[in-house]
């Protein structure tokens, strides 16, 4: 989708959204993302401001008032309740709007966590889009056909890619794209094609590894041996394998990467040093400048204002960091991670409610797998339901699956963070 993305240049727009492995309540999540994105409305922008850009974006649409009501509420700029059609309708004019600018091209990214009114809002836009230029992309796990079978093929206007592992020869020439000029024996290439079985990512990490521990070297052509590649024993899946490469970095870039998981995915330096230990704290941006060094972490663009951002590469080597974690310091970080956001997002709590709350969740479910709940869990959980039922509500959450979708709010599953093949649709 990158290459896809650089290869238009400015032939077009983009706009981007992710869905969020979130317990419920967040269904517009990306659909917010992907307006602000696209109109361009930063974190720090007033509200006037952005309302005057939404307006701007509207301004050629029959309906514009009513569209800027809905969607103004949806971004929390203005008080409006509609329907969940109405709110369909509106969701799909504003992307329209912006296509008849210039070509749009919107991403979803992670659907397979999208909850099913998100899903249906999906449909939707490719069902009833006709007179604007918009290329939809959704990118998701191949479990996301268990919940929709249909999106296999079928329909109109709909290509389904189905991303297969490399053949031997693919991944063969990954590693020679990767590492350049390197003076390496055909049979180590064949080795780590064939350990690989496959997967891009382990191609990569292996490679990683191996530069970090020192086998592979630069020599006077290119990447050289250091020893007898051959005969190297090469971990037998690529969990392990994350798990090995984590266990070679110092300790303090381990203390980083682990902190910085809690978040998720995308992460902020303002929680890595709110997270680390206080002796740690100023030395935070250096780490992290090392594990962009070593393509463990990626700069991204950042939800709050004076803050940085990062993302993991890859989901896998986020999980790696988090499950290296014990429970007990899994529980006083996600405590500590909802109070930071508390903080950072105070001007904007309502959006970010539903975080808050399963932060805290998960502090109190790790807890209580550590022993019978105390007093302490009891407070954290209080916090939990606090947050999850505050009184200040986005407009977009009165739109809300049928009664008996969600179950309790209180009793939310704890989210899958097993780990993946990553296949992708």
């Amino acid at each position: 989708m990158d290459e896809f993305v650089a290869s238009v240049g400015g032939e077009s727009q983009l706009a981007t959204g992710r869905c969020l492995a979130y317990g419920h309540g967040i269904t517009y999540w990306p659909v917010v993302e992907a307006i602000r994105d696209g109109i361009g409305i930063a974190e720090n922008d007033p509200p006037a401001v952005a309302a005057t850009r939404l307006r701007a974006t509207l301004a050629s649409e029959p309906d514009a008032v009513r569209i800027a009501e809905i969607i103004g509420g949806l971004l929390g700029i203005a008080d409006a309740v509609p329907g969940s059609d109405e709110m369909f309708w509106a969701i799909r004019k504003t992307f329209e709007a912006m296509a008849r600018v210039r070509p749009l091209i919107l991403v979803f990214d992670d659907i397979h966590w999208g909850e099913p009114t998100f899903l249906d809002l999906v449909e939707h836009i490719a069902d009833w889009t006709r007179d604007a230029p918009i290329l939809l992309i959704a990118m998701a796990r191949p479990e996301l056909l268990e919940k929709r079978s249909a999106w296999s093929g079928g329909k109109r206007w709909v290509t389904t890619m189905q991303l297969e592992p490399l053949s031997d020869v693919e991944s063969e020439e990954l590693v020679t794209s990767l590492l350049g000029r390197a003076d390496l024996p055909p049979e180590f290439r064949a080795h780590i094609s064939h350990a690989a079985e496959g997967n891009p990512l382990f191609v990569e990490e292996l490679l990683g590894k191996l530069i970090d521990d020192g086998f592979l070297v630069v020599a006077e052509n290119g990447w050289g041996a250091a020893g007898d590649l051959s005969q190297l024993a090469l971990p037998p899946t690529i969990q392990a394998l994350l798990a090995a490469r984590l266990d070679g970095l110092s300790s303090e870039e381990r203390t980083v990467i682990e902190r910085a998981s809690v978040e998720g995915k995308v992460f902020h330096r303002g929680a890595v040093m709110e997270l680390a230990p206080e002796s740690m704290r100023p030395h935070v941006r250096d780490r992290l400048a090392s594990l962009m060094r070593m393509e463990l972490v990626r700069p991204d663009q950042a939800s709050f204002a004076g803050e940085e951002a990062y993302r993991f590469r890859h989901l896998l080597i986020r999980d790696a960091a988090y499950q290296a974690l014990a429970k007990q310091t899994r529980s006083e970080l996600h405590e500590r991670f909802a109070e930071w956001l508390q903080r950072a997002a105070a001007d904007r709590m309502a959006e970010y409610e539903e975080i808050i709350a399963y932060h805290y969740e998960q502090a109190y479910r790790y807890r209580a797998e550590l022993g019978p709940p105390d007093a302490r869990a009891e407070e954290i959980a209080g916090r939990r339901d606090e947050a999850s039922e505050g009184e200040h509500r986005p407009a977009a959450e009165a739109v809300r699956e049928p009664a008996g979708g969600h179950g309790d709010q209180k009793a939310r599953q704890p989210v899958n963070r097993d780990g993946h093949t990553d296949g992708r649709l």
